[in-house]
């Protein structure tokens, strides 16, 4: 009990652990006293003049029965423990339904264990716990993730609508998650990190150009190489100088090229 006025200390995270490692190990002290017959117990000493006496000692006798029990029912545990390890083909069939269930639009569905082992392949017999893992991500990532859209005739779906606002909450998820555990460098990044030692060029062709300044109603008017207005970005790419002359439009070209020279470079129209 602590004196009034003195305060309590919590056990460390190590001190915890030795705390749980010794009441298990007094655990497992109790209950193999437990199984050993009183009768025929043996001292140290007997044990050893036991061992030292026993000349006819046959490797075939392994089989006998031992304080511990039969040497079948001593590795009955762990071989019933190997038979819960799930297949690879079975976590493949766990990760199918769960994908159904947090792209789906479930409405007033009710969704259970019935429910999964419905969406699974056919025969295969989830147990509940298997169930209750689907159900329980299912609740937490459903809201994050994009539904599934119907199909034009109706008969399926499609994916969700690629867009970044709709996937990001699940990416920002996934990196919380990865940092959390230690794997930061898995982590994908959702934007460019801008700095202001750094140049960040905008990739832009003759097409981009023309689309994004002249084409479809856009503010200037570009000619090709012949004088005729362009109207559309087939003749850029049926003839190479008219990229030039797209170019040419917006940026001195001969200033280009005498850069370009200078750094043993041939400007490419991009």
């Amino acid at each position: 009990m602590p004196r009034p006025g003195e305060q309590t200390r919590l056990p460390t995270i190590e001190e915890s652990l030795k705390s749980a490692a010794e009441s298990q190990d007094s655990q497992a002290v109790r209950e193999v006293k437990e199984h050993v017959p009183q009768s025929g117990a043996l001292s140290p000493q007997g044990v050893h003049e036991h061992t030292a006496d026993d000349t006819g000692y046959d490797s075939d006798d392994d089989d006998r029965d031992s304080v511990f029990g039969d040497r079948a029912t001593v590795l009955e545990p762990r071989a019933a423990v190997a038979k819960k390890e799930p297949t690879s083909a079975r976590l493949k069939a766990l990760q199918s339904v769960l994908r159904t269930l947090v792209e789906s639009d479930t409405g007033d569905e009710l969704i259970d264990r019935a429910w999964v082992r419905k969406k699974g392949f056919r025969g295969t017999d989830f147990e509940d716990n298997e169930c209750d893992v689907v159900l329980k991500i299912g609740r937490l990532l459903g809201p994050f993730v994009p539904k599934r859209r119907p199909a034009d005739d109706g008969s399926k779906t499609r994916d969700a609508l690629p867009h970044v606002t709709l996937r990001a909450p699940l990416a920002l998820i996934a990196n919380t998650v990865l940092r959390l555990t230690g794997y930061s460098q898995f982590t994908r990044r959702l934007s460019p990190h801008i700095s202001v030692a750094s140049v960040h060029a905008l990739n832009l062709g003759a097409v981009g150009m023309y689309e994004v300044l002249s084409g479809g109603g856009g503010l200037f008017d570009i000619k090709d190489r012949h004088g005729t207005y362009l109207t559309s970005a087939r003749p850029i790419t049926a003839d190479p100088l008219n990229k030039r002359a797209v170019f040419g439009a917006f940026f001195d070209i001969n200033k280009i090229d005498q850069i370009c020279v200078k750094h043993g470079l041939v400007f490419r129209d991009r």
